[in-house]
């Protein structure tokens, strides 16, 4: 190996091309709405924009179908969605993910540098040499505590590099900026 310099100039040219990749298949080919513009248009749709005025965008009849909209507003007094971003989503195309594209890029060539199957116990602190240990949050998710699950000892690092990208992945659809697929 070529040391650190080396595996960081291969994530930086990876995330790169998947990027590029990505993009194209975001302007070039999908160009689906985000969860957030649908829900707008939805909402002006059938209850109007801040004047009143009512748009008759193009809706799937299943949404009406299934009383969606009357049930929403009966939960919420709105047909928007909560957003995690007060600033909303971004205003380029949902599909694909960047980040997620991104993450798995990413992960591969982790996956491919290290040895996957190393126990995440037999590994280092790099200043202290002191042994890591798994972590997770705490129950009000506002500081973390010792993973002590029955397979913590049979953790490894493939399974970690693959649980972050899947999170990376996922996150963004709990955010309210990508739908699940």
């Amino acid at each position: 190996t070529f040391g650190g310099p080396h595996l960081l100039s291969l994530l930086t040219e990876v995330a790169t091309r998947a990027l590029k990749a990505v993009w194209y298949q975001k302007w070039a080919v999908h160009r689906r709405l985000r969860p957030e513009v649908m829900a707008s248009r939805i909402h002006v749709k059938y209850l109007g924009n801040g004047n009143g005025q009512k748009v008759n965008f193009d809706v799937h009849q299943a949404i009406e179908q299934i009383d969606l909209p009357n049930r929403l507003y009966a939960n919420h007094g709105s047909l928007l969605l909560p957003m995690a971003f007060p600033e909303g989503s971004p205003t380029h195309p949902a599909y694909g993910a960047g980040h997620a594209t991104v993450a798995g890029a990413c992960t591969t060539i982790l996956k491919a540098w290290f040895d996957g199957s190393q126990k995440f116990n037999s590994l280092r602190h790099a200043r202290t040499g002191a042994p890591l240990t798994p972590v997770q949050a705490s129950a009000d998710g506002l500081t973390l505590q010792a993973y002590s699950g029955s397979d913590a000892a049979d953790l490894t690092i493939e399974g970690e590099l693959n649980k972050l990208a899947g999170n990376v992945a996922t996150g963004r659809n709990f955010a309210g900026v990508h739908w699940r697929s």
